[in-house]
């Protein structure tokens, strides 16, 4: 192409010598051929000085020349024998030379004109000496002999061109925007030094195509462009032409440039779409102090909104203090005189008050006993109304006394065969087991991230089917260091000449010696031998690269900046000198990389060294491509040189494989070249690169993750066991046993869920083993933590109890929690596997069925692990060697747990105390808005050095690709389907030369490019068609058929006169013939002859279907008969470097392509290698959003059945894991966490965590019958919350921390930081702001609802406690703070040793505490007295403890008609006491309840 780009600069032919010379009209400066059979490469004109000859039309060739120059300087040819300065051998060489031209600037039919019109009138203008001047002449006629002068005529040597301002302004805009179709690159940089049309101009633009240097021209020909200012010597009259606007009609109504090289044809384009970051990128925001207004607004709003809360919370508390006031649940008759409190007056209640006062809220009657009545002996009585409760209460009770039901015989069940339970879980384990097998592990990153069924994947799977997939890319980028001083090579020394040369434009990284070093590398690899033991064969680059032009050229194709050299040392080393006319020119490495930085496309760099610059593989070497760390295309001072090597890529898995036993080899290789050149920085990457680094990342992490495991595994075996007795007995409390017995449930059950899913051909990812045995661990910790420290603390009412009794009770209390739980984790878990995206749906299935196998293995393996357990320590035996027993050791004794003192004695009362209470929801609620605020901010993406390991090579490359990369990726426009490419008016739409609509496919994306800031692409399309109706012109010389045998294509490297150009029925391409010779552009190799041949550039650009005919008559094959059933138009990214660059890419290309799928009437998608992996970044927030609703609605429902239709509670579930995963959300902005399926992973494993948290606390307070929900609220935490805290809190943290030292990036940022917000944020909402919120709000009691204002019969229990305060029965002792009524009950049974009455009287506090007394349910109708004074007298030893363990509102009823019916079957003195309290029909009436 250069040769024909040197054409344009045909200055042509003419020299002149300095003499007196004669400036007038008809008068010529130069005429005729002066040097035929010179040595010059063109016939110089001779000097003339002498009137214009009439052009006389004497043969054929004077006929054809006339011809020519009508068709290219038509006002030179008006009258009959026009005089002329040229001859007919001037014209004709100059239509040989404008040929070749035409081929490049045929796409803008008026530059093309412009220009042959400026170089007619120069050479053949009848006024040609009124603006040319000849300033030089040569003697000699360009001959270097002996010879003496005078033998020849005095040719012209040099020559000054007098131009208009005007015209040469308009001949240089109308080819400034002329570009080449098969690169993209503007035609008038390769006719301006390389520059831009930015840079260049008319001037610039002039002197280049005049200059002789550039060895294309005969002559220098100076061009002064005349303005205002410019002095002209006498006579001189500037050429003054009406040329013609890119935008119009040329010569015989020609069409205009098209849009793509015109840019004033695109005056009506629609501006381009600006994506919504790009458009908020462009608001000025409202700010206020350097901050964003809405965040003051917002700021300013919730603080004085937490102001008024505050204000109002404490002035509710001191009006309720008052002791006159009564905060009880129960509202009295308005004719009693009490102020009523509602429901919602319980919930503001002071820890000061009310809840906590003995003689308030805090009885389970609602007696209004104030300190008066306490002291003066009789209490004024609220008369409390029983009303019947609701359906959804009726089906609560008879749900949760069910479910306690079931559990109780099934702990039972399993606590009485604990071996058969253990090998029922061994037997499921191993069967599970054999699924591993089957299990196929997915490393493949696009199976990964991309579902089967999104659009870049089937995208990807259409391009890959039709083109094949894109090549494997393995790349090297050399730097120079800094400070740092090259050696030279040692092997290849370059001359003195090139050493001293370079000019001061360009970079040290050009030098001779650098680009010996990188041949040398590049060498290396191309002759590298790689062994593979999976073929057991040796694999070469020959075997695994892409050959562009085999079998003709059997090279590799590789882009890089020695291939400008045709990789030969020799070539790089070559200084040529030559002496014309007394002046010595030299030609080194600098000269070469000039030429070809202008045109990489030339066959000849016009130096004196006449090199190529065409790669060795035949194809063109863009310097944007191979070259790097330069502005503004100043390709001189790049600072990187960049060496791509393109390898097959195959579906077929055989040649992949070769693929990457080559690049193990080459990595190698790239690696020993590094360590060998310590002055050179080397970033490298190979296809397999990134996963090679995941791989060695996950191995050199094994260590960090075990420690981790181990420290939580560590924790848990010890934390389980509580010291106590002698120096022996803490060897006999431990739970190591059970410890370990904990973790293996969990990993079995991860192992059970890998298998069944290995079963059904789920494929698992390393993300599994990752994540789900972190998740599995901590769901299952906290349930091991709360059934261990629940049968610690729970102490049986019969001392005889059996162990299984005792283990089934308090595993019906529990289990029903971890059902919850572990149920609405699973569900949530499997309804998230509805997501697209494939990691997070394999996550969800697999972590949803190993959720399910803990709990499986917990209600079964766990609980008889526990039975055998507690027989060794009954026994007195020895954890682990439990064989070995351990004598005169003391009793187990019953003590309370440092984290459990821990919240009882501290943490509870200060969370609860008026102060903190009301801080606690202004402090989450604050932190829960300015969540929200962040959350639109969350970074989207993965920064790809995340990927790999901190001391990563790949970390190099990443940094070098964003620093030093000047273009981005490839991006292909693809029509989807035939089009009708033979309808010359359809085939507008695909076009983009003159002629073609304005809003065809071509016209559309480089408009696109002309706003490569929004729209991210780079330059115009490689556009096929456009090249293939250029090749296809008869006057390319391209299309040729033989002249014996015109069915056999004629490829434009045979040099045969026999071979004839293809002829057309109406002059162009149209019908069959279009699908007819396409095969053969396809396969036509480029030559300077024919440039556009198609092999190079678009042989994979366009899929053929055979419609299995041939050409008639053709018996060779050759004429098949093809359809186009896919084809591309290919172009470039401009450089992306984050997450954000790729994804707004993929967003632009993909409004771009649907753009022109309208417009065209076909599909169109673009298609890039990237796509697929960046297209989940578009549907992020919306996959988050699906994934976190539906969880939270799973886990809604599931909460609501599970306690029994309860709305409220499950709300608050909700609300407080909603709360959790917004924090984690804040997180993420503050902490630099970015959204993508890593994290969207962790986010959906935080509200599975997340349940852990609150949904024990919500159903312990739910199911507690104390009407004050401050005292159920301080109960729920004292229960639950230490369980939690000790339980998946500090385990989590301790082996959460240990991550926080691992090397890899990938797990310090998504994996340490989201972890530990998950526990931490977890812990906080359910310690702290759930307990508090339920204290203010939580959902009421089920026990007994209250009507207010209404007159009532007096209920039975409030009966008897009326009675009992007469006769001092039930009184407490003093009006001091006491934990429960039996409690006060215990202090009033040590002033009372009397045998009946305690017992009398433990009867009467059990029913009037509304079953407030911890009965196991129904499971015995007959009381002894002597256990129940031994049970009294062992809670009163423990000063004054109340009982921990809360049962649900049916065992409380339950509870209460057992203690009733025991109240009417005395006899004898304790009937006669009672009786004196209570009357007959009112312990019926209680019998009834």
């Amino acid at each position: 192409m250069a040769c024909l780009v040197a054409s344009l600069i045909i200055p042509l032919l003419l020299v002149f010598e300095v003499r007196t010379v004669q400036r007038s009209k008809g008068v010529c400066a130069a005429k005729s051929s002066c040097n035929e059979g010179g040595d010059a490469h063109f016939l110089q004109a001779c000097v003339s000085n002498t009137p214009s000859d009439h052009f006389l039309m004497e043969n054929e060739h004077d006929s054809e020349a006339y011809f020519f120059l009508n068709a290219v300087c038509p006002h030179l040819t008006k009258t009959p024998n026009v005089p002329l300065c040229c001859d007919t051998s001037q014209l004709l060489q100059l239509k040989n030379q404008m040929e070749a031209v035409r081929t490049l600037l045929r796409r803008c039919p008026s530059c093309l004109q412009n220009f042959q019109s400026m170089w007619c009138n120069v050479l053949c203008h009848p006024d040609q000496s009124t603006f040319v001047e000849v300033t030089a002449a040569d003697p000699y006629n360009g001959r270097f002999d002996d010879d003496a002068p005078s033998k020849y005529n005095e040719s012209v040597d040099a020559v000054t061109v007098y131009l208009t301002e005007d015209f040469a302004t308009k001949l240089y805009q109308s080819c400034a925007s002329v570009k080449f179709p098969s690169t993209g690159l503007y035609v008038i940089s390769a006719m301006c030094s390389g520059r831009p049309p930015s840079t260049c101009g008319p001037q610039k633009f002039l002197d280049y195509i005049g200059a002789k240097s550039n060895r294309r021209s005969p002559s220098d020909f100076t061009f002064v462009v005349v303005d205002e200012t410019t002095q002209t010597p006498s006579g001189i009259k500037p050429l003054d032409l009406d040329l013609f606007h890119c935008s119009e009609s040329g010569f015989n109504n020609s069409e205009p440039c098209s849009c793509v090289d015109c840019p004033q044809s695109c005056a009506k384009m629609d501006a381009p779409v600006q994506s919504v970051s790009e458009d908020e990128a462009t608001r000025t925001p409202w700010r206020l102090l350097g901050v964003s207004g809405y965040v003051i607004l917002v700021s300013v709003a919730y603080i004085a909104i937490s102001c008024i809360y505050i204000v109002v919370s404490y002035m509710h508390c001191l009006y309720y203090k008052k002791p006159d006031l009564d905060n009880s649940v129960f509202l009295p008759p308005s004719n009693q005189g009490h102020k009523s409190t509602s429901t919602k007056s319980q919930g503001m209640a002071c820890s000061g008050g009310g809840a906590n006062n003995p003689n308030g809220g805090n009885s389970a009657t609602g007696s209004d006993c104030g300190a008066n009545g306490a002291v003066g002996g009789g209490c004024q009585s609220s008369e409390a109304v029983i009303v019947e409760i609701g359906v959804f209460e009726q089906i609560s009770r008879r749900f949760q006394k069910g479910l306690n039901r079931f559990f109780y015989k099934w702990g039972l069940t399993m606590a009485s065969q604990p071996v058969a339970a253990l090998l029922f879980g061994t037997m499921l384990v191993a069967i599970c087991s054999n699924g591993l097998h089957y299990v196929r592990w997915t490393t493949d990153p696009v199976e990964l991230w991309s579902s089967k069924t999104s659009q870049a994947y089937q995208e990807m799977q259409h391009f890959n089917a039709h083109f094949g997939p894109f090549y494997r890319i393995e790349q090297v980028i050399v730097k120079l260091k800094p400070n740092t001083t090259a050696p030279t090579d040692p092997f290849y020394t370059p001359s003195k000449a090139a050493d001293k040369a370079r000019p001061s434009k360009f970079s040290p990284i050009l030098d001779a010696h650098i680009l010996h070093e990188v041949l040398y590398l590049q060498e290396n690899i191309s002759s590298l031998v790689v062994y593979s033991e999976r073929h057991e064969r040796n694999v070469t680059l020959s075997d695994v690269c892409h050959k562009p032009m085999a079998p003709l050229n059997d090279n590799c194709a590789v882009m890089s900046v020695t291939e400008w050299f045709q990789n030969s040392h020799e070539n790089i080393d070559q200084v040529r000198y030559k002496t014309a006319r007394k002046r010595v020119i030299v030609a080194d490495h600098y000269k070469h990389l000039a030429a070809c930085i202008e045109s990489s496309t030339r066959i000849d760099d016009g130096t004196p060294l006449h090199r190529s610059c065409l790669a060795s593989w035949g194809g063109v070497v863009d310097p944007l491509i191979a070259l790097g760390g330069f502005q503004d295309a100043e390709y001189e001072r790049a600072s990187a040189l960049v060496i791509t090597f393109l390898v097959r890529n195959s579906l077929n898995s055989r040649e992949t494989e070769l693929a990457e036993d080559f690049e193990a080899g080459y990595l190698r290789k790239v690696r020993e070249f590094q360590v060998e050149h310590p002055h050179l920085s080397v970033a490298y990457q190979a296809q397999r690169s990134i996963e090679d680094e995941i791989e060695r990342e996950s191995a050199g992490d094994i260590k960090t993750v075990l420690c981790s495991y181990l420290i939580m595994f560590g924790y848990i075996t010890l934390c389980l066991g509580r010291v106590g007795g002698c120096s022996l007995r803490s060897l006999v409390d431990m739970k190591v046993t059970v410890g370990i017995g904990g973790v293996v449930i969990v990993m079995s059950s991860v192992v059970c869920s890998i298998g069944v899913f290995g079963f059904i051909g789920v494929p698992a990812t390393l993300i599994i083993m990752e994540v789900v045995p972190f998740l599995v661990l901590a769901v299952g910790v906290d349930n091991i933590f709360i059934l261990v420290q629940y049968f610690q603390r729970y102490r049986p009412k019969n001392k005889d109890e059996s162990l299984e009794v005792r283990i089934a009770t308090v595993f019906s209390r529990v289990a029903p929690s971890m059902l919850l739980s572990s149920s609405a984790e699973a569900l949530a878990f499997f309804l998230g596997a509805m997501t697209p995206m494939p990691a997070v749906r394999t996550f969800s299935l697999y972590a949803g069925m190993a959720v399910a196998f803990d709990f499986l293995f917990q209600i079964t393996c766990f609980v008889g692990l526990l039975t055998l357990d507690a027989k060794r320590q009954r026994g007195a035996r020895l954890d682990v060697a439990c064989c070995f027993p351990v004598e005169n050791c003391d009793k187990a004794r019953q003590q309370e747990g440092m984290v459990y003192s821990l919240f009882r004695n501290y943490y509870s009362p200060i969370l609860f105390s008026d102060t903190v209470r009301p801080l606690v929801i202004v402090i989450f609620g604050g932190w829960f808005i300015a969540c929200v605020c962040m959350m639109p901010h969350i970074p989207i993406g993965l920064d790809q050095s995340l990927s790999v390991p901190s001391d990563s090579y790949m970390r190099d490359y990443f940094s070098a690709i964003s620093e030093d990369l000047n273009v981005g990726s490839p991006v292909y426009f693809v029509l989807k389907g035939p089009f009708p490419y033979d309808d010359p008016d359809k085939r507008k739409l695909v076009c983009g030369l003159a002629g073609c609509s304005l809003d065809s496919i071509v016209e559309q994306i480089s408009r696109a490019a002309d706003e490569s800031n929004v729209t991210k692409i780079a330059k115009m399309p490689n556009s096929w068609v456009d090249d293939y109706l250029d090749w296809s012109d008869p006057q390319s010389g391209c299309c040729r058929f033989y002249e014996d045998d015109q069915r056999k294509f004629c490829n434009a490297s045979v040099k045969l006169q026999s071979c004839n150009t293809c002829e057309f029925d109406g002059g162009r391409l149209e019908g069959d013939q279009f699908y007819d010779l396409l095969p053969f552009f396809l396969r036509d190799i480029p030559t300077a002859d024919c440039p556009k041949a198609g092999k190079a550039s678009y042989a994979d650009a366009v899929s053929l279907q055979s419609l299995d005919r041939q050409m008639e008559g053709d018996t060779s094959g050759d004429g098949e008969r093809v359809m186009v059933v896919a084809s591309h138009f290919m172009t470039y990214h401009t450089a992306l470097r984050t997450s954000q660059d790729f994804t707004e890419a993929l967003t632009q290309s993909r409004l771009l392509a649907a753009k022109i799928s309208d417009t065209i009437g076909i599909e169109v998608y673009p298609y890039s290698v990237f796509y697929v992996f960046y297209e989940q970044y578009l549907t992020i927030v919306e996959d988050t959003f699906f994934n976190m609703s539906v969880s939270l609605v799973s886990i809604f429902l599931v909460t609501f059945f599970f306690l029994g239709l309860d709305l409220v509670s499950a709300l608050f579930v909700g609300l407080t894991i909603l709360m959790i995963i917004v924090s984690m959300c804040g997180l993420m902005y503050l902490w630099d966490i970015s959204l993508n399926a890593i994290s969207l992973v962790n986010l959906v494993m935080a509200v599975g965590i997340s349940v852990e948290f609150c949904a024990h606390t919500v159903r312990t307070f739910a199911v507690n019958p104390n009407p004050s929900r401050l005292q159920r609220a301080k109960d729920s935490l004292l229960e639950m919350g230490s369980s939690v805290l000790s339980g998946i809190t500090l385990t989590k943290l301790g082996g959460i921390l240990v991550l926080g030292f691992s090397n890899s990036q990938l797990f310090k940022v998504f994996y340490f930081r989201m972890y530990l917000g998950i526990v931490i944020f977890g812990a906080a909402h359910g310690l702290a702001f759930l307990p508090v919120l339920l204290s203010y709000i939580g959902p009421s009691t089920k026990e007994l609802r209250h009507r207010p204002n209404v007159q009532a019969p007096v209920s039975a229990a409030n009966s008897v406690k009326q009675r009992c305060r007469t006769c001092n029965c039930c009184r407490t002792s003093s009006p001091v703070d006491t934990k429960t009524p039996s409690d006060a009950f215990n202090k009033d049974k040590r002033r009372r040793p009397n045998k009946n009455t305690t017992r009398d009287n433990s009867l009467l506090a059990s029913s009037s505490a509304a079953g407030n007394a911890h009965n196991i349910d129904g499971t015995s109708q007959t009381i002894d007295e002597d256990t129940l004074l031994t049970d009294k007298a062992e809670r009163n030893s423990k000063s004054g403890e109340s009982e921990l363990i809360s049962t649900s509102a049916d065992e409380n009823v339950d509870s209460l008609m057992i203690e009733s019916k025991r109240v009417a079957a005395l006899t004898g003195p304790s009937r006669k006491l009672l009786d004196n309290c209570v009357s007959e029909s009112n312990v019926d009436s209680l019998i009834n309840v």
